[in-house]
């Protein structure tokens, strides 16, 4: 599994958040599974069925 930037970022409950993906890197092409960002003290993932991100953790 790596962990890579997408250069994005979305706007999330009034904070800024760069936003990152998890995924198999194979030789040929990267497969992209879980999206995650983060902002102030605090993880979302995204959740493709409900479109949504959520809160997974606060530090």
């Amino acid at each position: 599994m790596s962990l890579w930037y997408t250069g994005t970022e979305e706007y999330i409950e009034g904070r800024n958040c760069p936003v990152f993906v998890i995924g198999t890197d194979h030789e040929e092409h990267f497969t992209k599974e879980k999206y995650y960002a983060a902002g102030d003290n605090v993880v979302y993932y995204y959740d493709p069925l409900g479109d949504a991100w959520l809160l997974l953790g606060a530090g």
